[in-house]
């Protein structure tokens, strides 16, 4: 409740005033996530910076910053020290693909081989193919292992890119690929500055107009005009 995170709020402040150097190290990011939760988005971020500026290469405090500053609309500099943090946390193990091929960090791709994997939930990886359009638009062919549910989506704009399922140990043909690079599609977005933009909403995605009708048909037929789409993960 927000009482409860109110509380937690001053009673970390009041440690925070009696502790030394070392403590204090350890409850100043907890006191940014006290204010996170409680919505003071503004005090967390002057905390997280603080706490990076003592020590640049602590890679939670990367992430966290990275996730603040991402919200306030820094976009560039929030996904950069967010990619840069979270690979080195021992919790994104499992999302972490293994793949042998040399890592995609913006190299030029033009006539490369790109293979790219989709991370987190369904709604996620919906969101992260956004990047497609501006890696294609470079010249590379890619080869997309994602959950198969988007499949559809990504063929019906993307024709070229082959899809391959993902599945709890990457597929053998992908672990022996002759790629030129691999990478996560959403650090993909770090080299695609279109992606950043916020202010550009471009669409990025075909629906299948048939289904989108006979659905728009059958709400209608309710009397219920809704225009909705959920995703969600189970």
């Amino acid at each position: 409740s927000a009482e409860e995170i109110e509380r937690n709020i001053v009673e970390l402040l009041r440690r925070l005033a009696i502790a030394g150097n070392g403590e204090r190290r350890d409850l100043l990011p907890q006191l940014a996530q006290a204010y996170g939760l409680y919505g003071r988005f503004d005090d967390a971020l002057r905390i997280l910076k603080e706490v990076h500026d003592r020590d640049p290469d602590d890679p939670a405090i990367q992430r966290r910053l990275g996730l603040a500053l991402m919200r306030t609309g820094e976009w560039h500099r929030g996904m950069e020290l967010y990619d840069a943090g979270r690979w080195r946390l021992a919790q994104l193990d499992a999302v972490f693909r293994p793949f042998p091929q040399p890592t995609w960090c913006g190299q030029p791709i033009a006539g490369k081989r790109l293979l790219l994997w989709a991370e987190q939930g369904i709604g996620d990886q919906i969101m992260q193919v956004r990047a497609l359009s501006a890696i294609l638009a470079q010249g590379a062919e890619i080869t997309l292992e994602a959950d198969p549910r988007i499949f559809p989506l990504v063929r019906r704009t993307h024709p070229e890119i082959a899809c391959v399922p993902q599945t709890t140990q990457p597929a053998p043909e992908l672990m022996a690929g002759a790629f030129d690079f691999q990478g996560s599609l959403l650090s993909a977005w770090r080299w695609m500055p279109e992606c950043l933009e916020t202010k550009q909403h471009v669409p990025y995605l075909e629906p299948d107009r048939l289904l989108s009708a006979r659905f728009a048909d059958a709400w209608r037929r309710f009397g219920w005009p809704l225009n909705v789409g959920l995703s969600w993960q189970s």
